[in-house]
């Protein structure tokens, strides 16, 4: 049993390896020499585990700064084109060449304007939702005994759970 163990501590630790987290064959090697078993090998994996899902977290974290980053830059660009405008306007300028470029004022293109949602008719409206597969409801189906074209129940290998 201790040979199994050791066997697959040290297949673990080789696919983490290939995983990109830093195991080098001889941690490996001397991880099963020295008797640890197939815990201490999981013990690494759960700590490799807890690191991934930091990581993805502060990814989240920060797409959404970097997100608001953009809104305030994008707002900035606006404020900044609109007083520059409004600068040239008073002086009554329809282009000013500069060393950093040339700023010319044209006519904007007509914007629409939304006063009343309700009123606008149907044919004006788009849909934006993408449709997707109830998997939930399908499988309740299937599980209850109805028989849904397309689809089938399948026996999923088992999975962990892991609490710390």
């Amino acid at each position: 049993m201790l040979e199994q163990q050791a066997a697959e501590a040290r297949a673990l630790l080789a696919d983490l390896a290939t995983l990109g987290v830093d195991v080098d064959e001889e941690t490996v090697e001397l991880t099963v020499a020295s008797e640890t078993d197939l815990a201490g090998a999981v013990a690494a994996a759960i700590v490799e585990l807890a690191g991934a899902k930091a990581a993805a977290e502060a990814t989240d974290a920060l797409i959404a700064k970097l997100v608001l980053r953009r809104e305030r830059q994008l707002a900035r660009d606006e404020r900044i084109r609109a007083r520059i405008a409004q600068a040239l306007g008073s002086l009554g300028l329809r282009r000013l060449v500069t060393p950093a470029g040339t700023v010319s004022v044209v006519a904007a293109p007509a914007r629409v304007i939304i006063t009343d949602e309700a009123a606008v008719p149907l044919n004006w409206w788009r849909q934006r939702v993408t449709p997707y597969l109830d998997k939930a409801g399908i499988r309740a189906a299937l599980q209850g005994g109805q028989e849904v074209s397309g689809c089938t129940l399948s026996n999923r290998a088992d999975t962990i759970r892991i609490r710390t």
